[in-house]
């Protein structure tokens, strides 16, 4: 770390021997005066409060000055392997800022810790190409996605891939806000973020076949799945949490209404037709997907 050597194993070795400590690892941090400094996670024993003073006093009696961390961290959890070796990346992501825009996806500090779902098969991918497009027209919604795939970890088949943002496979999920409660509400440490650029969405279409035999029943159905109580089903009975369209229905707690979204006006005539989705998604493949694995000069 910096000029001077320090190993993260002696800082640990050292910490963990403290009474209130139950673990604790170390990674390095950008220092604007060394380049790099040591930063401490911390796991508590259960019932002792952590005081900063009182653990750097400590080292200091067992350590160099400049191997004690300024900057200290206490967490639930190291991460380890099943053998039990420090899984310092994971570590490390906690230092990333959460983006706020979709702009901010393609910084250098993402590299390697985003899933985008795969157009060619879900719709939530193919959704994120009309909200870019829609945006910043195609040619820069299609330089964006070129600049994005490097910081990508993987492609899912799925836009509902939310597990691996729980289970901290990868830091950042991009898909629709109505998967993230149902993660949270099981536990994990995930927050949806509305993107500062205006918020992409997806429809819901319900209706009825021409000439159907029983048409005063099917608008009688029709009816009911448009009123406040239907709309309200979803999220008061089984977890789902689409946003309602009925105007008097209330969306789940925690989410916003629509009326008081920034929503990207996308052209759903245009983006919907299965022409324009195929042309589209062709055009990812060759020009994001294929030029991403192709061999550079």
């Amino acid at each position: 770390m910096g000029g001077l050597k320090i190993a993260p194993t002696e800082i640990e070795e050292v910490v963990v021997t403290h009474e209130k400590i139950k673990d604790c690892a170390c990674i390095p941090i950008k220092d604007e005066i060394t380049g790099e400094a040591p930063k401490l996670f911390v796991v508590m024993n259960e019932g002792c409060e952590f005081d900063q003073k009182e653990i750097a006093k400590f080292m200091l009696n067992k350590l160099e000055a400049f191997k004690v961390p300024k900057v200290f961290e206490v967490i639930d959890e190291i991460p380890r392997t099943f053998n039990g070796k420090i899984i310092r990346k994971k570590l490390k992501e906690l230092n990333i800022p959460a983006p706020k825009c979709y702009a901010d996806l393609i910084k250098p500090e993402y590299q390697g810790q985003i899933q985008y779902p795969d157009p060619r098969v879900s719709g939530t991918g193919y959704s994120l190409i009309s909200t870019f497009s829609t945006l910043w027209g195609e040619e820069k919604a299609f330089n964006y996605l070129k600049k994005l795939e490097p910081n990508l970890m993987q492609h899912t088949k799925t836009g509902l891939a939310s597990n691996y943002l729980a289970n901290g496979t990868v830091a950042i999920d991009l898909g629709f806000m109505l998967v993230y409660p149902r993660e949270k509400k099981n536990g994990a440490p995930v927050e949806g973020i509305l993107p500062c650029e205006g918020v992409g969405y997806s429809l819901g279409g319900a209706s009825i076949i021409k000439g159907a035999r029983n048409l005063d029943n099917a608008k009688l159905f029709m009816d009911f799945v448009l009123s406040k109580e239907a709309q309200e089903i979803p999220w008061r009975e089984s977890d789902s949490y689409q946003l309602p369209t009925n105007i008097h229905a209330e969306p789940a707690p925690g989410f916003l209404p629509a009326s008081k979204l920034k929503l990207v006006d996308i052209d759903f005539m245009k983006f919907g037709t299965d022409q324009e989705g195929k042309r589209l998604t062709q055009r990812w493949v060759s020009e994001v997907l294929l030029e991403s694995k192709s061999p550079k000069e």
